[in-house]
């Protein structure tokens, strides 16, 4: 029935599920199959994941990308098993993403996919965030994402986790050194460094420049496509433990390499590119930190994986009336979503296969 489901829904991914079904006996078999309390969306995902692996493993080298986005499901009221979302007036799910490219850009699938609703009772604990363990936070979902990437994957596989700002936490950070895996993600906080009464930003920005080159800078909201001319700057750092758990047993600093990427003269009104990434690869040359910032820019496709599951395959549009069936009803989507998005891209990269 998933077979069957994956095959319908990728011919149709916009269509209503009766839709794509097409006969009201086929129809009845995916709700039956979304009902089910034996199917879980991990479940779901595990054959996509294996062959996922396989799709990793001649590459040599695997850039897993990690993000969060919402479902939201608030014209859905009577849904039941929904949490709240950033706003207290929204319900629905939140969905966090492991998705491996090939250096060339090429979706390869997901690794993992984490789907939560929140529970009323954590809300409003965020003034106590300092207290609680790791474990027991949201951000949780950075390191169990690390943890799951992992598994099954040849040892003969280079893997580098890229995040966004979200996923600069000191705890991150130290589960990438204990499982020995590396990672490339943007600093969001300007943090102490162990050797010297300096921070983080200041020490880069005493660094001297490495070099200057040309970035092309996409299309956004409220940007057009240009090239950006940046100066690169990089160095090694040691960081000190946050100064609240400064008595934990177990912390030490953590000797890791920052990138500056800032664009010198961005055109008026434009705000200028800067990126300040952190990775515990080396980084010894300008052709490196070259390489790690195209690296991190691949990270939008991660988001645009996102775009397609709600645009492309409207998954908030799906009624299911209980959370635990849109989590079902989410596997089968995550799968036609990827494959929807890595149609696009391995189309750009070999634009002269047939199109069967």
């Amino acid at each position: 029935r998933l077979h069957i489901l994956v095959s319908q829904l990728a011919e149709q991914p916009t269509a209503s599920i009766p839709q794509a079904c097409g006969t009201w006996a086929s129809t009845k078999a995916a709700y039956r199959f979304f009902d089910n309390p034996k199917v879980s969306h991990s479940d779901i995902l595990t054959g996509h994941r294996l062959a996922c692996l396989d799709r990793v493993a001649p590459e040599g080298l695997a850039l897993v990308l990690q993000d969060t986005t919402s479902l939201d499901y608030t014209h859905h009221p009577q849904t039941k098993g929904l949490g709240r979302l950033e706003k207290a007036e929204c319900q629905g799910l939140f969905v966090h993403s492991s998705m491996a490219v090939s250096e060339a850009g090429v979706p390869l699938g997901l690794l993992d996919q984490q789907v939560w609703a929140r529970d009323p009772e954590t809300v409003g604990q965020r003034h106590q965030r300092k207290k609680r363990p790791i474990e027991e936070k949201e951000s949780y979902k950075w390191l169990k994402g690390l943890r799951a990437t992992l598994k099954g994957l040849p040892d003969r596989v280079c893997v580098v986790t890229v995040a966004d700002r979200e996923a600069d936490i000191f705890d991150f950070f130290l589960e990438a050194e204990n499982l020995s895996t590396q990672v490339l993600v943007r600093a969001a906080w300007d943090r102490r460094l162990a050797d010297s009464s300096d921070y983080l930003w200041e020490a880069v920005a005493r660094t001297p420049v490495r070099g200057r080159y040309t970035v092309e800078v996409g299309r956004a909201k409220d940007r057009l496509p240009r090239q950006a001319t940046v100066i690169v700057r990089y160095t090694s750092v040691r960081l000190r433990p946050p100064r609240h758990r400064l008595h934990e047993p177990g912390l030490h600093p953590l000797p890791l390499y920052v990138i500056e990427v800032r664009e010198e003269n961005p055109p008026p009104g434009e705000e200028p590119l800067h990126w300040l990434l952190l990775t515990n690869r080396p980084v010894s040359s300008l052709a490196q930190a070259q390489r790690y910032v195209r690296w991190y820019a691949l990270r939008w496709l991660v988001e645009r994986y996102h775009f397609v599951l709600k645009s492309g395959c409207k998954i908030e549009d799906r009624q299911l009336e209980t959370g635990d069936r849109l989590q079902r009803c989410l596997g089968v989507y995550a799968i036609v979503a990827w494959r929807l998005l890595w149609l696009t891209y391995q189309a750009r990269i070999t634009p002269q296969a047939p199109c069967t």
